[in-house]
């Protein structure tokens, strides 16, 4: 390719360049996004950032939630603010898995420790359940 100072750029230039742009732009959202698409190595990352939205297709229509000393069952757009008025009174700073598994009623577990952006932790512990061929949240807690 000739370059020439009075011409400028030819359109096979600015397509190299828009090109070149769009690659560098996606590097850091694929560093970011989690490699497994499972619901139970997806909430780690969601609960270190918070995501209560990209939680949401995870929760089962029901579930029981446990915030501190409050429980109850809740529909899946209740959890969707009790999260988020969670999220922004203890904002996550770090979330340390600790253990996962397997239940003997079918379903699969982690446990892990929450740390605010303020130093408090919370133990945390997620119940998941297949539901009509999807890997649902039935249990969340913060204690």
């Amino acid at each position: 390719m000739r370059y020439s100072h009075s011409r400028g750029f030819n359109r096979l230039d600015v397509l190299l360049i828009a090109f070149c742009l769009t690659i560098l732009a996606s590097i850091p959202l694929k560093a970011q996004a989690p490699a497994s698409t499972s619901t139970l190595e997806r909430m780690p990352h969601l609960l270190k950032t918070a995501d209560v939205r990209a939680m949401l297709p995870y929760f089962n229509s029901t579930l029981d939630i446990a915030l501190q000393d409050r429980e109850q069952s809740c529909t899946r757009s209740q959890a969707e603010v009790m999260l988020r008025n969670f999220f922004a009174n203890h904002p996550p700073k770090d979330f340390k898995l600790i253990h996962k598994g397997s239940s003997g009623q079918g379903g699969e577990y982690l446990m892990g420790t929450l740390t605010t952006t303020a130093g408090t932790t919370f133990r945390t512990s997620i119940v998941i359940f297949e539901k009509n061929g999807q890997d649902l949240v039935h249990q969340l807690r913060f204690e």
